[in-house]
């Protein structure tokens, strides 16, 4: 028996160290313009470090890394998020990359990071009973200004009402992904709107849609 525990023992110990072995994973900037790279990464020891660089075309960024790490590619607004000590897998945003022994020496070209999953645009039309009008627009603005600030997948919202009946508003909202989205309306507050307001909107409609085109001033 003791022979037994002594091999599992070292069976055990070869394989937390074949786990722990460092792999090296390269950023490459293969575009004309400086490229911000910005990293969250998720050891397997439940480290979580954020690494942000500015490369300059032709750089590369090398980081010696785990089997099993995680690896997030974050926006500004998730960066900033992050920087805060906040845990950016709780909004339900995917990694990029778990990393594997068959990464080791694997060069990531910026350009494939630019092919990441579309942002999602969301158009929601929403009639409220108008005697309840001022009740639902205060519960609308807790819940945008709670989603800003505590989810980073949560770009923006819009909302506008018709002149010719205020009780007809529409918001047009955008998350970074639709895994975002997903993240969002499990969160508490959105939760808490949806029931505050239960009794307010008479209906909705959701309406998912694709950009076309873009266009703002810088300081808008």
């Amino acid at each position: 028996m003791k022979i037994g525990t002594l091999i599992l023992t070292l069976l055990s110990f070869v394989f937390s160290a074949s786990a722990q072995q460092a792999n090296d994973i390269s950023f490459l900037n293969d575009s004309k313009e400086v490229f911000h790279l910005s990293l969250i990464i998720y050891t397997p020891d439940g480290k979580i470090q954020t690494r942000a660089s500015d490369l300059v075309p032709d750089q590369i960024k090398t980081y010696s890394l785990p089997v099993a790490t995680e690896i997030f590619i974050a926006d500004g607004k998730q960066e900033a998020f992050a920087m805060k000590g906040n845990d950016i897998k709780a909004t339900g945003v995917k990694p990029y990359l778990v990393l594997k022994e068959s990464d080791a020496k694997r060069v990531i070209k910026t350009s494939s990071i630019a092919q990441m999953p579309a942002k999602m645009y969301r158009i929601a039309k929403i009639k409220v009973d108008s005697n309840q009008l001022e009740k639902y627009k205060s519960a609308l603005q807790e819940q945008m200004d709670a989603a800003i600030k505590l989810e980073p997948g949560v770009l923006s919202y819009t909302a506008v009402s018709d002149k010719k009946d205020p009780s007809v508003i529409t918001i047009f909202e955008v998350y970074a992904s639709p895994e975002a989205y997903q993240a969002h309306t499990s969160a508490s507050h959105f939760k808490k709107y949806k029931e505050t307001v239960k009794d307010m909107v008479l209906s909705l409609e959701l309406i998912d849609t694709e950009l076309v085109v873009r266009a703002e001033k810088e300081d808008y």
